[in-house]
């Protein structure tokens, strides 16, 4: 009879008990709930500003320059088509007028959103010098539309570039390599102790990381505020039809394209910038001190404080 007891005892402590049971049912009842949940029409992402990368978020502007801007959206129970109209604003939604006239800008593109697609759509648009007497900031507005209907309406705030700050943009294999660019005193002059100065940036720079849709403009319009173009090692058929095209134009605009990497010259070969490449790769070579003696000899200063000679250290 004890032994009968004692096996009891321990089948009763080895069983699940009532409150694992109820655990289950709630997370399947949850997730049925979930699924029944409805979803909205739409997700409307926020905009960003191109060329952009994972630190630049505060969408720059230049004044009296355009701009291009992606957008993510979904619709998420239906297909849809719709209008996206966008226009430059002030914070209170009101169209702010073109330079030296009476007129404002806005502008509208197709928006063909497939059910449970994420679609990502570039806008155009113009930032005018003058917003107000009191230099108020440039609200970018997007709004999606159809026969008259507004179904989704956003406004994002941007940060104003001075007039002679543009962006330097790397598009890089190894975007971290160059986070020192950011540091170099031709792009931000050095702040001396003693004078009460705000910080000069020459450049804003930019180190995406480059995926199957690079964050750069596809509109050449929109590439008036990139002063340069660092390449490295980055396979030019990342860039679609439309970028490569802007890219180009932007070249003939004055736009400085600088080649960097042991491979980047043979990868644009035979490419859309073949035409403009400025020499032919001969491979690799090891760098001695002695081939820096003519840069050096033209470049730098023989004064110890000022010297910042090219070294092999």
């Amino acid at each position: 009879m004890a032994g009968c007891l004692c096996l009891l005892m321990l089948l009763l402590v080895t069983l699940p008990g009532c409150s694992g049971c109820r655990n289950e049912q709630q997370a399947e009842k949850e997730s049925e709930e979930d699924k029944e949940k409805p979803k909205p029409d739409f997700e409307i992402e926020r905009l960003y500003v191109q060329p952009s990368d994972s630190v630049i978020s505060r969408n720059a502007v230049k004044p009296g320059h355009y701009v291009a801007t992606t957008q993510q959206m979904k619709a998420n129970n239906f297909d849809f088509r719709a209008v996206l109209e966008t226009a430059s604003v002030n914070s209170r939604g009101e169209p702010l007028a073109v330079d030296d006239t009476p007129f404002t800008m806005a502008m509208s593109r197709t928006a063909i959103l497939p059910k449970g697609q994420i679609k990502t759509f570039e806008s155009v648009y113009f930032i005018p010098r003058r917003t107000g007497g009191d230099q108020q900031a440039v609200w970018l507005e997007s709004r999606l539309s159809r026969g008259g209907r507004e179904f989704s309406s956003s406004m994002q705030p941007t940060t104003r570039m001075p007039e002679f700050q543009y962006y330097f943009l790397a598009l890089a294999s190894d975007p971290d390599s160059y986070g020192y660019l950011q540091n170099l005193d031709t792009v931000e002059v050095p702040k001396i102790d003693f004078l009460d100065e705000e910080k000069i940036q020459y450049y804003r720079v930019v180190l995406p990381r480059l995926g199957n849709d690079p964050p750069i403009p596809s509109n050449a319009l929109a590439w008036t505020t990139i002063a340069c173009v660092l390449w490295d090692e980055v396979d030019p058929v990342l860039l679609d039809r439309e970028q490569q095209r802007a890219l180009v134009d932007w070249l003939h605009w004055g736009g400085q394209l600088v080649i960097s990497g042991p491979d980047s010259l043979d990868l644009l070969r035979g490419s859309f910038l073949d035409p403009y490449l400025p020499a032919v790769s001969e491979g690799a070579a090891e760098l001695r001190q002695d081939d820096f003696a003519e840069l050096n000899a033209y470049w730098s200063l023989d004064v110890p404080a000022a010297g910042r000679r090219l070294t092999l250290d």
